[in-house]
C-alpha cells in the first residue's frame, strides 16, 4: 500500500490540473516534484510526475528546450522506478506509454509486451502496442492488436480506442468499407 500522503500528493496534484491550464500544471508539477525528492523510491509519485510531464508534452506547455528536458526528467524518473519495481504494471504502462508518446516504437512494444506478460488483458498496453506496430507498418499486426483489446474491453470507457485503431489500419489497408 501507498505511503502515508502519497495519495493525498497524487490526488492533490491531479485536482490541480483538471482544468487543465497552465498555472495548475505548474502548481501539479511543483507538488510532485517536491514529493517525489522527498521520497525518490516512490513509484506512484514517480508514475504521476511522469504522466504530468507527458501530457503537458503533448500540450506543448513547455519550450522546446524545456520540452526536450522534461522528456529526460520523465525517462529518469520512470526508468529508476523501473529499477525499484520492475514488475509493476503502473510503472510499466506508464514507460509503454512513454515510449510511445516519444516515438520509440520498437522499445514501446518491448515495455508494453512485458505489461502484458504480467497483465494479459491490459487494453492500454494492447492499444500502444498497436500503434507502435502501425508505426513498424506492420498493419495486419496492428489490427490484431486493436481487435484484441476490444475484445477485453478493457476498459469499457476507451473502447473507442481500439475501434479508432482498428479503422486507422483498415483505412491504411485499403478497407475503407470495414
Amino acid at each position: 500500500s501507498a505511503p502515508h500522503g502519497t495519495s493525498a500528493v497524487i490526488e492533490q496534484a491531479t485536482a490541480s490540473i483538471m482544468q487543465t491550464s497552465h498555472e495548475r500544471f505548474e502548481t501539479a508539477q511543483a507538488m510532485l516534484v517536491k514529493a517525489l525528492t522527498e521520497d525518490p523510491d516512490n513509484v506512484d509519485i514517480a508514475v504521476s510526475l511522469a504522466a504530468l510531464q507527458l501530457r503537458s508534452i503533448q500540450m506543448v506547455w513547455y519550450s522546446p528546450a524545456d520540452s526536450a528536458a522534461a522528456r529526460a526528467s520523465a525517462r529518469a524518473t520512470l526508468e529508476h522506478a523501473l529499477r525499484v519495481k520492475p514488475d509493476s504494471i503502473p510503472v510499466l504502462e506508464a514507460y509503454c506509454r512513454f515510449l510511445s508518446v516519444t516515438t520509440e516504437f520498437v522499445d514501446s512494444l518491448v515495455a508494453c509486451a512485458k505489461t502484458l506478460s504480467l497483465d494479459p488483458w491490459d487494453g492500454m498496453a494492447l492499444y500502444h502496442i498497436g500503434l507502435a506496430q502501425i508505426q513498424l507498418g506492420r498493419f495486419e499486426d496492428a489490427l490484431a492488436s486493436f481487435r484484441q483489446a476490444d475484445r477485453f474491453n478493457t476498459p469499457e470507457v476507451s473502447r473507442w480506442t481500439w475501434l479508432l485503431g482498428a479503422g486507422w489500419v483498415d483505412v491504411l489497408l485499403e478497407r475503407n468499407e470495414e
